[in-house]
């Protein structure tokens, strides 16, 4: 009984100690739930992205008209890096854009303008390159708030309640559809995690094993007695 109770206490610390692993299946639209109102568009999928864990998140988009959203919750001022390789693996051009919760578009310090802000949604690292880069990467500090961030197969506009560039009718992808992006965020703005419902479970499982443990002690002394 002994073993047995240190071994699931054991269980517990390192589920609440270790992060939960990200899916390394890449994801569709189906598997996020629908934005509703955010977007003027049924083309939707809406994400929980947690930034304060540095990883790649990957993903299909099925069409040009997909819109992926990814929400966020920063408690104060948050430095926040994105890095798309879609396009440097051989398929489509992502476009990033960083929106309030209410759907209308953030202004972000121009890095190459530092007196000039721009809409959050101008981030291809070398269009005019030779050969060009038309990855998106950002690097943003972002106050306290609930934000979300877009990834879209073709222009972003200023709000995403209004009609979406593709609505009017976008052409197949003439490369490949898949997406690829790493995500990381610094500073001190992390949410309180959430304990999974499996930390639950093995929480829960490790209590009763030690308040076991704890009175069959107590009559092992009570029968020396």
């Amino acid at each position: 009984m002994r073993v047995c109770g240190r071994a699931l206490i054991l269980g517990v610390l390192v589920a609440v100690c270790t992060p939960w692993a990200a899916s390394a299946a890449p994801i569709a639209i189906t598997d996020g739930g629908s934005c509703g109102e955010l977007a003027a568009t049924e083309s939707c999928g809406l994400f929980a992205l947690d930034p304060f864990t540095p990883h790649q998140v990957d993903g299909i988009l099925g069409s040009a008209a997909d819109l992926f959203l990814f929400e966020f919750t920063f408690l104060e001022e948050t430095t926040l890096t994105v890095t798309t390789s879609s396009y440097g693996l051989g398929n489509f051009d992502p476009t990033l854009g960083l929106f309030q919760r209410t759907g209308e578009i953030l202004t972000v310090p121009n890095p190459l303008d530092p007196g000039f802000d721009m809409f959050a949604r101008f981030f291809d690292k070398d269009p005019f390159g030779d050969p060009a880069d038309l990855d998106d990467h950002f690097e943003v500090t972002l106050g306290s708030g609930t934000y979300l961030m877009a990834l879209y197969g073709a222009e972003l506009f200023e709000s995403l309640r209004s009609p979406l560039f593709c609505d009017a009718g976008c052409l197949p992808f003439d490369r490949g559809s898949e997406f690829a992006f790493s995500v990381s965020a610094f500073g001190d703005g992390a949410p309180a995690p959430v304990p999974e419902p499996g930390t639950l479970v093995l929480l829960g499982t490790g209590l009763l094993a030690a308040v076991a443990r704890g009175r069959a002690k107590k009559r092992a002394q009570l029968t020396v007695r």
